[in-house]
């Protein structure tokens, strides 16, 4: 929801969202607060990388996580399965 609004989405780290979006470069994820901290003040300080990182994760969701898409490879699944 958050990268789909164009938003820069900073979440804790979990291996699912891995396979979901480019940890990095669509989304940020911490697994400290301290490490949470570093990059909000790095996002600060960069704002053309955090409006990188928001644009990537936007392109992303609208490509890959819209009901539609969903709904599609659900179709597929069931088609070839």
């Amino acid at each position: 929801e958050v990268p789909m609004t164009g938003a820069l989405y900073l979440t804790t780290f979990n291996d699912e969202l891995a396979g979901y979006f480019d940890i990095g470069r669509e989304i940020l994820c911490y697994g400290s607060y301290a490490e949470c901290a570093e990059i909000v003040v790095r996002m600060l300080r960069a704002p053309e990388a955090a409006q990188a990182v928001r644009t990537a994760g936007r392109v992303r969701a609208l490509r890959d996580h819209t009901w539609r898409r969903r709904i599609a490879d659900l179709f597929d699944a069931l088609a070839t399965g």
